[in-house]
């Protein structure tokens, strides 16, 4: 009788959890998708999700002012959240945009092949949203080289991804 228990168990446990990574990478494509279309499709995307955290005071300062957020949701806007790493963006979900190498674009950004970079302008880098589940709220970083950069605040309004609110700033 115990095995038997301990299998359902572990069915249960590894059926939620791969449910709920293919729903939270849905959901991190659908939301980078509603982001890049609402600000400019036709700029290219370098190919990897960075993590984010809001180190900052003025910017957390700028992002706690449009949304409400309790003790646990701040320390996360300004940590990130620890159990989510940068990831390589799967191209066919989002292929109706250009896409740049990250390895390439970070190359070139350490050795200072600025000729490189300025051939490459403008284009994204794009975060994984910091997702609050529990009040429907992502925050996308996007960061434009050459130009100007974004925090976008999505609310998920009736099942589908929304921009609410923005704070901008600026980008080398």
């Amino acid at each position: 009788m115990k095995p038997k228990i301990i299998v359902l168990l572990f069915l249960m446990t590894f059926s939620c959890l791969t449910y709920g990574q293919k729903n939270n990478e849905s959901e991190i494509y659908e939301i980078i998708n509603t982001v890049i279309n609402n600000v400019n499709p036709e700029i290219p995307i370098v190919d990897t999700l960075s993590t984010t955290s809001f180190k900052s005071k003025f910017l957390r300062k700028q992002i706690e002012n449009k949304i409400s957020f309790n003790r646990q949701q701040k320390r996360i806007l300004k940590r990130g959240d620890k159990k989510d790493f940068g990831i390589l963006i799967n191209r066919s979900e989002l292929s109706h945009f250009k896409f740049y190498d990250y390895h390439s674009i970070i190359d070139a950004l350490k050795n200072n092949q600025s000729e490189f970079i300025r051939e490459k302008r403008p284009f994204y880098f794009v975060s994984k949203p910091i997702i609050f589940s529990e009040i429907n709220i992502a925050i996308v970083n996007m960061d434009l080289m050459g130009g100007f950069g974004a925090i976008y605040i999505l609310k998920k309004i009736d099942g589908k991804w929304t921009i609410i609110n923005e704070v901008g700033k600026w980008y080398a």
